[in-house]
């Protein structure tokens, strides 16, 4: 039997960095697509409105793709986390990741005190965390053994 894999809590600093990087990126994302919509079409505010309108009904989807397959966005797997299963560790199933992502609104609803939770907590779970049964941990391979490396990969 194997030993279980270091695997430490992520909290609120990394978490917040992640989720900076994440609006950065769709910021970054959202100019490019208006620049280029600009330079098309000089005088397409409308179309803009549209983009912006489309951005924002494809985010929740997007969120939810990348939280299952991906086991984070691009801000949360740049800085080394990654979402998993609370009870495996392993990735987490679809109907977590849509509970975390509805959970958002518990954790938020009562002044953010559902998102400062994990400041408080012993394994860094906000709210929408504890509801969804997923952790956000460190994902660093340079930390596991040989076998562990290889199991992972079997």
């Amino acid at each position: 039997m194997s030993a279980k894999p270091y695997t430490p809590y992520i909290g609120l600093p990394l978490r917040l960095a992640a989720v900076l990087l994440d609006l950065l990126l769709l910021s970054f994302l959202s100019s490019l697509i208006g620049w280029l919509l600009m330079l098309q079409y000089p005088d397409a505010q409308a179309l803009m409105d549209s983009a912006a309108k489309m951005l924002t009904l494809l985010a929740a989807p997007a969120i939810i793709v990348m939280w299952w397959y991906l086991q984070g966005t691009p801000g949360k797997l740049l800085l080394g986390c990654r979402i998993v299963d609370a009870r495996s560790g392993g990735r987490p199933r679809l109907w977590q990741v849509l509970l975390r992502l509805l959970g958002y609104g518990v954790s938020a609803l009562p002044a953010g005190l559902g998102f400062l939770w994990m400041i408080w907590d012993r394994r860094h779970q906000a709210w929408h965390d504890k509801l969804a049964r997923t952790l956000v941990v460190e994902d660093d391979e340079s930390r596991l053994s040989l076998r562990q490396l290889a199991d992972g990969y079997r």
